[in-house]
């Protein structure tokens, strides 16, 4: 804690000049004090390799609360007000609400010792055939948001006073406006600001990569040689990056920066 901030809003004299000792700047007081409550609901279901498939897939409904990043937090200039800590108790930068994660590989039923095409051309086209995959479906995660005015005027963070729920629906969000850009306001000159921390919720994931692959056989036992085609974010979808988050400037609610696009790669490896 930086025990030097002024103990309570003012509206005209600047909060420097009302710091409990003015010959210091920032007097900061090390307490284990601050907590963190996560509550979920995982379900599992997974198949063991059996019949050419074997697959783990996940789903998590969770919630993560705190009040502040998981670092150590010193200093507390991203706290509103030092004097009241519950004001900064709110969603967890590394809450995701709904993550799904599944993970598979299946083996084509065609060639030899298959149930299918066990011989013939069409073992030979469709035979030792494998496919495999990561799919990822994750719901973004919460962003600090900022406010161009001090109204405050405690030395802490500036966030405004919250009219509605600036998180639009997924129809409505596009780069140029991710969220509502005028649902915070500048707070009332001399009051704390009512908006909380963390209210803003980025881009979620969805993301799938694959894998497809062949296996010849080789004349030799146990050897064999496989060809590979991976694809990294498979469908291209894009993911985006954090939006803007300063109320009050230009660029609002805009996101400016992506993830990696779709990526090809092939391989050729040797098992023996």
């Amino acid at each position: 804690m930086n025990i030097n901030q002024p103990v309570e809003p003012h509206p005209t004299i600047r909060w420097q000049d009302r710091r409990r000792w003015n010959f210091f700047n920032a007097v900061n007081r090390l307490e284990n004090m601050l907590n963190a409550s996560y509550n979920s609901l995982t379900v599992k279901a997974e198949k063991r390799f059996s019949a050419g498939l074997t697959f783990l897939s996940s789903f998590t409904w969770s919630h993560n609360i705190d009040y502040a990043n998981e670092n150590l937090e010193q200093g507390g200039g991203s706290r509103l007000y030092t004097w009241n800590l519950s004001l900064d108790r709110g969603n967890s930068s590394l809450d995701r609400r709904k993550s799904y994660l599944m993970s598979f590989v299946y083996e084509l039923p065609f060639g030899s010792g298959k149930r299918w095409l066990t011989s013939g051309p069409g073992a030979w086209v469709l035979g030792n055939w494998q496919v495999g995959g990561i799919l990822q479906i994750l719901d973004g995660s919460w962003d600090l948001h900022t406010i161009n005015q001090d109204t405050t005027n405690v030395g802490g963070a500036n966030r405004g006073d919250l009219l509605r729920n600036p998180n639009l629906p997924a129809s409505e969000r596009t780069i140029d406006r991710w969220f509502d850009t005028t649902a915070v306001v500048p707070g009332k000159p001399g009051q704390l600001d009512n908006a909380g921390r963390n209210i803003i919720e980025g881009s979620g994931r969805k993301n799938l990569d694959l894998m497809v692959a062949r296996n010849f056989i080789m004349p030799w036992e146990g050897h064999r040689l496989q060809f590979r085609f991976e694809s990294f974010n498979f469908t291209n979808t894009p993911h985006w990056g954090r939006p803007n988050t300063s109320f009050g400037a230009p660029a609002v609610g805009t996101i400016t920066e992506a993830d990696e696009p779709r990526r090809i790669q092939f391989g050729l490896k040797y098992v023996f």
